[in-house]
């Protein structure tokens, strides 16, 4: 995929954690991620479940599992002071039956149509997610800040649909499960919130919605058990970002020896 000469090596490093806003995010770059002295800053928001009404703890580092310390009580996230957590963790990096057991039941679920929406409010017309999530916002600017202050380097969003965002016939089922009204829903809503934040405050965005959605026409971009990517998936949203990259000229090389 990289075509380009100029680019002789590319190092990523993920500081990525599961269940983890962008508040929390935020916290961990200042913590933790500025010791690595990026070139650039990516962070990936999932419109599904990435908003965050509030975000009000303390933190002072990050343990050994890339969990933020909380100074009150030693974790960011309540499920990580259970053993259970720590097993789920172990089993999802090192076992392949575990996670297909765990995806088909899952798969499972959401075709007997017991799986909830994760947050339909998002797309209520009447919802105001500017207000009602402004946290959630201004901790995407402060990443922003800090990067082109204390960083010096660019900070890019790149904005991740749900898959029934792409999948219309998904789509098509979850309006007749949950028996919602379709024109009390603006199914785009939050990437237009975010597009219209990230051009008020200077902040480079990236909206995968459209890449992902014409290549779905031609084969499927998720798993057919699980709402993520599959190797297609990847593959798109992976060549999508390094053009926006070399199309911008965010790209930013450095010789290594």
């Amino acid at each position: 995929m990289n075509d380009d000469p100029s680019v002789k090596k590319v190092e990523v490093i993920n500081l990525g954690v599961p269940g983890y806003n962008s508040s929390q995010y935020e916290k961990s770059l200042k913590i933790e991620g500025f010791r690595y002295d990026p070139d650039l800053v990516i962070m990936f928001f999932y419109v599904g479940n990435d908003w965050s009404v509030d975000e009000g703890n303390d933190y002072k580092g990050v343990n050994s599992q890339g969990f933020l310390i909380n100074t009150k009580d030693g974790f960011s996230m309540k499920s990580a002071r259970s053993a259970l957590f720590y097993i789920r963790l172990f089993l999802k990096s090192h076992s392949q039956a575990y996670m297909l057991a765990r995806d088909r039941f899952k798969g499972f679920l959401m075709k007997a149509k017991l799986m909830a929406i994760s947050t339909v409010d998002i797309y209520e017309k009447s919802n105001d997610l500017r207000k009602k999530y402004a946290y959630t916002l201004q901790a995407i600017n402060e990443i922003n800040l800090f990067c082109k202050t204390q960083l010096s380097c660019p900070f890019l969003v790149c904005i991740v649909p749900e898959k029934m965002q792409v999948k219309k016939s998904l789509l098509n089922l979850v309006i007749r499960a949950y028996k919602l009204n379709a024109n009390e829903y603006n199914w785009l809503q939050p990437q237009s919130v975010l597009i219209e934040f990230c051009e008020e405050n200077g902040i480079n965005y990236l909206d995968l919605t459209g890449p992902l959605g014409e290549a779905e026409q031609k084969e499927p971009m998720y798993l057919d058990v699980d709402y993520h990517w599959n190797r297609m998936g990847h593959l798109i949203a992976a060549q999508s970002i390094y053009k926006y990259l070399k199309d911008n000229q965010i790209i930013r090389s450095r010789k290594y020896d």
